[in-house]
């Protein structure tokens, strides 16, 4: 996948002076940032033709979505940018060099294929450092307050006494954030979801990028020295266990295994189940994703504030194309059929067929939350002979 990311705007000989603006490209998609607030914007195509317009919001930010691969170029007020490399999820990332990064044990930004830095946190077993390894390592990815470095236990001892900690991860990242590395000897990495925490980008609920999002972060850990075999596994429930499916889908050679609890089949089943609008744990858990996609310091995850506030210049960097994010309600209410290319890209069962590494599934026939019909992907898991599922009764 060609991108060209961190492109600098070019004034042309009659343009007034002005700050340098952003721009990239991705999978079907192109970004600028660091524009004047409410600059009219137009994406051209290497022939001239114009494929998307629009106003750079309050933080300076656009993004153009549904793109042909291609090359493109953002004009708007006298100036014309660089021009980017849009491909479809297809194309190899364009730069060899991108799954070179080293991380270091802690907060980590991990460089995506589009130019997005995604948060993530080395986690290592209990005292351990890097060059005892390599050790067994897993992912946890989530867009939970996932990445946030501080100890999860100690965390919760605070809440306890009335001394919360804004660094520490959610409870429901404590298979990655506490248990592997304290309990099971392993390293961890716990990734922020793009458009969550201090991560990058916008947030995609489940689409295509985040999909490659998780390919390119299991590549770049996956070549890191301190991982035994230089193989990794992903773990977590939830919205850590769906992720790895979509995740796996894109089958990064250096993934070894799977191991999701609590997924789902798509989001229609869970969002319009029988057609219609679930007001129940659906409405609340995507609340809950528009607020935490929210730019900080004065929105979002409190660990977003508690970074910046700190000093976190990338985390800061990060939020500017948070107000991109598509709104998931609106979405939902505009695409009433299950048939809609919005759950079509996010379909649990397409991506399932395409996981070839081996998997441990593990959910119940009465969930609550994500629901009965996450079994009906097990039938599109039988072109893999690795596959264990352990369906459980009541919730």
């Amino acid at each position: 996948m060609a991108v060209t990311a961190a492109a600098l705007f070019a004034p042309t000989a009659t343009a007034a002076p002005r700050h340098n603006a952003n721009v990239g490209g991705g999978i079907a998609q192109a970004y600028v940032t660091d524009t004047r607030p409410g600059t009219s914007l137009t994406l051209e195509a290497a022939d001239g033709s114009a494929v998307g317009h629009g106003v750079s919001d309050r933080l300076g930010s656009l993004i153009v979505r549904h793109l042909a691969p291609g090359s493109y170029s953002w004009n708007g007020a006298g100036v014309t940018s660089r021009p980017v490399t849009v491909t479809d999820a297809d194309s190899p990332p364009p730069t060899p060099s991108l799954y070179n990064q080293k991380l270091h044990e802690g907060l980590n930004y991990i460089r995506m294929r589009d130019g997005v830095t995604l948060a993530a946190t080395v986690r290592l077993p209990y005292g351990k450092k890097l060059s005892d390894g390599p050790f067994p390592t897993v992912v946890e990815y989530s867009g939970y307050q996932n990445a946030a470095p501080n100890d999860l236990v100690v965390g919760a001892i605070g809440d306890k006494v009335g001394l919360p900690d804004p660094q520490a991860p959610a409870s429901s990242v404590i298979v990655g954030a506490t248990l592997a590395p304290q309990m099971l000897g392993f390293a961890t990495v716990s990734l922020q979801m793009r458009g969550s925490g201090c991560s990058g980008g916008d947030f995609g609920l489940f689409d295509t990028v985040m999909a490659f999002d998780g390919y390119d972060a299991i590549e770049t850990i996956g070549r890191q020295g301190w991982v035994k075999n230089n193989k990794v596994g992903m773990v977590g429930i939830s919205f850590s266990g769906i992720s790895q499916m979509y995740t796996a889908g894109t089958r990064p050679p250096h993934l070894a295994a799977i191991a999701p609890m609590s997924t789902t089949d798509d989001l229609y089943s869970v969002g319009r189940p029988g057609g219609i609008f679930n007001k129940g744990f659906a409405k609340s858990w995507l609340q809950e994703r528009v607020d935490d996609a929210k730019p900080g310091p004065a929105g979002g995850q409190p660990w977003v504030k508690a970074r910046i506030d700190a000093g976190d210049t990338a985390c800061a960097a990060n939020q500017k194309l948070r107000l991109q994010t598509q709104d998931p309600f609106a979405l939902i209410e505009a695409n009433p059929m299950a048939s809609a290319p919005v759950y079509q890209e996010r379909s649990l069962p397409d991506w399932a067929s395409k996981i070839d590494v081996p998997v441990f599934i593990a959910g119940a026939a009465q969930d609550e939350q994500t629901g009965p019909s996450w079994v009906d992907v097990l039938s599109k898991l039988d072109h893999n002979p690795k596959v264990w599922a352990n369906i459980v009764n009541g919730r």
